[in-house]
């Protein structure tokens, strides 16, 4: 069966979409992070404490 995406109803697109990415999100360790992404998500985590205890 060849189904073509745009024929579909845009809430089985969206579910389509939700399953794809909850399948991708639960095989975290198949795109680890480079080394620039931690650092960048470390230096958001710091902001975001710096920010809390204002």
């Amino acid at each position: 069966m060849n189904i073509k995406l745009h024929e579909l109803p845009v809430d089985e697109r969206i579910k389509l979409v939700e399953e794809l990415w909850d399948s991708i999100a639960s095989d975290q360790k198949a795109l680890p992070l480079t080394t620039e992404q931690k650092a960048e998500l470390d230096r958001r985590l710091d902001a975001y404490e710096a920010d809390g205890k204002k």
